[in-house]
């Protein structure tokens, strides 16, 4: 018995000894992850899984995964073992019968997969292929890079195949039964063959110059192209060849267009869907050239209805990408009177409205002024038309239309404040159909002036069939809507996404999909507490609360969801088509996207494995909740490095921009720095911590807002034990950038700031422009995200204390700017003025120019020595890493280029004085302890 007890004894010895060198080995593996460098960033190699796709009958999928510049398709079953890997492919497609994969591989090599088998075929020298559809037969078309130049058509099933030869380009009709053909003539002309695949009857009916462009009408019966004759007088014609009559017409040319010296034909874009018609666009002949010896000068009047900058940018600057040149203009030809109606005119901007069965009718709104002076130039006010595209009658609307019912008979509009209302075609009736759902002013939670009191309404052209309901979402819900306002509208999801704060909408994003009653509905469901992300699903037209399907800390579907911050990266569903069989995209903070396979939203198979993450010392993220500064609270996202000891002290770097706490599951790759938006897995795995808190805005306080947020979020850290609250820094870019510099002028509670194209004199910025697009920007600082809600002249306070570089003398933060000389939305002044003001009062400030970079910055160099420089200056104020010289001494402009300045500095251990004498820093020292406002009593005393 001793003998069998010391046996026991010694055998729990061994199994204890044993978990505790798992133990070990798994902490010493743990701690030795490499952290992410800027050499990591630099190659390039990080994995991905990108376009995926899913077979017809829903047993196989593709994706392509990416892994050190090097692509590779992956094909496998969603049930069973059986996978296959092609590297150096593109092109890949399933065949509609789902037994077939075609790709071409390594450039020219057309390959024919049979899934779930071994057997593969492959065409040497395919320079493309197409696969279509005739009569339900797949067919391969595909083009030989040979003498001839040989097109085949194959049917896939039989194995019949065609032979074309000397074939240029080619078109397939919509219902894959004809193929139009092209091929050069012995005169170097151009030749197009109409082939029936059916028949495979064939006729030349076209030799002439190579056309522009061709299209089909729907019945496939008629064609219709362009084709430029090269003559000045008659230019560009455009033909229609009817098979049925076996003729060809010349519709019309510019010489007999009947539009006068100012119009020529520039392009067609389709067939109507009744085929009467041609959609064509017409451009304005070429502007007259300045006189040379006539004076270049720009008159800026009171009386233009646009900025000089923007007529400018728009009408003249040819290399702007904003430039409009000789404007298009959308026109119709009727075939029957081979007329030509115009239905766009100088400043009208026009939406086609179809509902993929009718093409009857266009919105156009015209304005003369630029639209975001509406508030108060009578210019800009819009009109609203309703164009027949038949007859180019025009009917004056009091709201834009933009959607057209399943039947045809009604059109779907809205207003700025959300409503919604129907307009019948026949009776000119117009009803709000949104009147009574009880969703009140302001729902949206649009914090900037010009949408504070929108509802928060939307629809995305989703009706059940017969046209009896369109369906709602308001922030929360789904509703169904009755579009001729006579039933009362039904809470779809049973108020549950409001009572719940839970994002409810259909996953199939936009599309136009008809919906019938007692259909099992999948939904996408964002959670707004915990910001889960998964799927509920409900039975259309039956009262009861969604059910839950999964719900979890992850990332599926996207911003396009109608999420209010739209700003969640994700990918729809991607749906088989002849079964419930669905390949889903998944990520989260720690995990990359990855592919998985569902047929019930409950289980999920995973198809992909790619985890670069696992390599390296990642991240964790947390929701955390915070007391603001006015007795509020506010949410944040922590992020910790995976190896996080909370015995440690770790230096914190606070980001934000407006708010974004619903990415806290999102995932992100590491990537060089382009501005002050901070790279989270860089700096998190090289041991910061890093918050970002949500910032709520008040109109006309937006800098105080900002504060209130910023530093009650730098004092709930310093709470923490395992912070250093002596080293929190700040980042923001672009609107974040103002708010790093308003905060470092009101508050000595941050180590260090970068601030990336930073505005600090809103004054400075009313009478300032867009360089990109030549547009004033007094509106958005009134009415968008400024959020200033009022004119310089009404509120100068409002425009003084939101401005940073008044405050200047306050700051006791070492600051780093980047402001760009290119920038065309904050000018480069913003950041001089700014500089100079701290360089003036002695505080210690840096600030990088990059050459030929704007708002943002765009070449990999630069890129990578901002990246560079932002570490050093957050190392050295952060975690008292030594200092760069381009901190302690400068680069001389002489030596741009040619010295960076990024070596550490070993005699000056932290930057130094700057150039104030003693008499000058003891007036600055005084002055800055005067608030703002008693320096400005004088003046408001002076003028009462």
């Amino acid at each position: 018995m001793a003998n069998r007890l010391g046996v026991c004894q010694n055998n729990m010895r061994k199994f204890f000894l044993f978990i505790l060198l798992v133990v070990l080995t798994i902490d010493i593996s743990f701690a030795q992850k490499p952290i992410i460098t800027l050499d990591v960033v630099l190659k390039d190699t990080w994995e991905s899984a990108v376009s995926p796709a899913i077979c017809n009958n829903g047993n196989f999928v593709k994706y392509v995964k990416s892994d050190k510049g090097k692509d590779t398709l992956v094909i496998k079953s969603v049930k069973g073992s059986w996978i296959r890997k092609f590297p150096n492919v593109k092109d890949c497609f399933f065949t509609d019968d789902s037994r077939s994969a075609i790709f071409i591989k390594d450039t020219d090599s057309l390959c024919i997969l049979a899934l779930g088998r071994n057997e593969i075929t492959c065409k040497l020298q395919v320079t493309s292929f197409q696969l279509f559809t005739k009569e339900k037969k797949q067919c391969l078309a595909y083009q030989i890079k040979n003498s001839g130049n040989d097109l085949l058509i194959q049917e896939l099933n039989t194995g019949n195949t065609h032979r074309f030869k000397n074939i240029n380009n080619y078109l397939i009709s919509p219902d894959g039964k004809k193929i139009i053909l092209s091929r050069h003539s012995k005169n170097n002309m151009v030749i197009l063959k109409w082939v029936d695949l059916i028949t495979m009857y064939q006729n030349d009916f076209w030799e002439g110059s190579d056309p522009l462009n061709m299209f089909f009408d729907k019945g496939s019966m008629k064609l219709a192209f362009i084709t430029d004759g090269g003559s000045e007088i008659e230019g560009k014609s455009i033909w229609c060849f009817n098979q049925a009559t076996e003729t060809i017409l010349k519709l019309i040319d510019n010489a007999t267009t009947g539009l006068g010296n100012n119009l020529r034909l520039e392009n067609i874009s389709k067939f109507s869907i009744d085929g009467q018609r041609i959609f064509l666009t017409l451009k304005e002949k070429t502007y007259l050239v300045p006189k040379a010896d006539a004076a270049k000068v720009d008159v800026w009047s009171y009386t233009d209805e646009k900025l000089q900058s923007q007529q400018l940018v728009e009408d003249v600057s040819v290399n702007s990408m904003f430039y409009k040149g000789p404007k298009d203009y959308a026109a119709i030809i009727d075939l029957k009177s081979c007329h030509i109606l115009q239905l766009q005119y100088q400043s009208d901007e026009i939406e086609q409205i179809t509902n993929g069965n009718n093409d009857d009718w266009m919105m156009v709104v015209n304005r003369k002024g630029e639209k975001n002076e509406s508030s108060w130039n009578k210019k800009s006010k819009p009109s609203y038309f309703l164009v027949s595209t038949k007859t180019a009658y025009r009917e004056e609307m009091k709201l834009p239309y933009y959607d057209l019912s399943p039947s045809g008979k009604l059109l779907i509009s809205t207003d700025d404040l959300g409503n919604f209302f129907s307009y019948d075609l026949k009776t000119g009736s117009v009803i709000d159909i949104s009147r009574t759902i009880p969703v009140g002013a302001g729902d949206a939670r649009d914090d900037t002036p010009a949408k504070k009191d929108n509802r928060g309404l939307t629809f995305w052209g989703q009706w059940l069939v017969n046209e009896e309901m369109l369906l709602i979402y308001d922030r929360y819900d789904i509703w169904l809507v009755d579009p001729y306002g006579v039933k009362p509208p039904v809470n779809l999801t049973n108020g549950f996404g409001r009572r719940n704060l839970m994002v409810f909408r259909f996953i199939g994003s936009n599309e136009r999909i008809r919906f019938h009653r007692n259909e099992r509905i999948v939904l996408s469901a964002f959670d707004l507490n915990n910001k889960n992300n998964g799927f509920y699903s409900l039975v259309l037209g039956k009262k009861a609360d969604p059910m839950k399907l999964t719900m979890g800390a992850y990332i599926y579907c996207g911003a396009g969801y109608g999420y209010p911050e739209q700003d969640i990266n994700g990918e729809k569903p991607l749906k088989s088509l002849d079964a419930e069989s669905y390949l889903i995209t998944r990520s989260s903070a720690t995990e990359s996207p990855n592919f998985f396979w569902t047929k019930d939203f409950k289980s999920f198979k995973p198809l992909s494995t790619v985890v670069p993450e696992k390599k390296f010392n990642w991240l964790t993220s947390e929701l955390k909740l915070f007391k603001t500064l006015d007795g509020g609270y506010g949410q944040g996202i922590l992020y910790k490095p995976e190896n996080f000891d909370p015995k440690k002290r770790y230096p914190v770097i606070v980001y934000y921009y407006e708010h974004k706490s619903e990415r806290l599951n999102q995932y992100y790759r590491p990537d060089l720095m382009a501005d002050a938006n901070i790279n989270l897995p860089l700096l998190v795995s090289q041991g910061y911590l890093v918050f970002i808190p949500d910032i709520h805005y008040k109109v006309g306080r937006i800098g105080e807002s900002a504060l209130n947020s910023i530093v009650a979020a730098g004092k709930y850290l310093a709470d923490l034990n395992y912070v250093n609250a002596s080293k929190i820094g700040l980042s923001g870019h672009s609107f974040g950038g103002f708010e790093t510099n308003y905060v470092i002028t009101h508050s000595k509670f941050f180590a260090a700031a970068f601030a990336g194209s930073a505005t600090s004199n809103q004054i400075n910025r009313v009478g300032s422009y867009d360089l990109n697009t030549g547009r004033g920007l007094s509106d958005y600082l009134k009415l968008q995200q400024s959020r200033m809600g009022s004119d310089l002249w009404e509120r100068p306070d409002v425009y003084i204390d939101n401005s940073p570089v008044f405050n200047a003398d306050k700051v006791t933060t070492p600051v780093l700017l980047m402001n760009n000389k290119n920038d065309a939305i904050v000018h480069f002044d913003q950041g001089t003025q700014f500089f100079m003001a701290l360089r003036r009062l002695n505080k210690k400030a840096w600030m990088l120019q990059y050459d030929g970079e704007s708002h943002n910055l765009y070449q990999s160099i630069n890129k990578k020595d901002l990246t560079t420089r932002v570490l050093q200056f957050f190392d050295h104020y952060l975690k008292r890493a030594p200092a760069p010289i381009w901190m302690t001494r400068g680069i001389a402009a002489k030596d741009k280029g040619i010295k960076d300045g990024l070596e550490l500095d070993t005699m000056i251990k932290t930057p130094g004085p700057g150039l104030l004498t003693p008499e000058e820093q003891r007036k600055i020292d005084g002055y800055s302890k005067i608030p703002l406002g008693e320096k400005l009593k004088p003046l408001i005393q002076n003028k009462n």
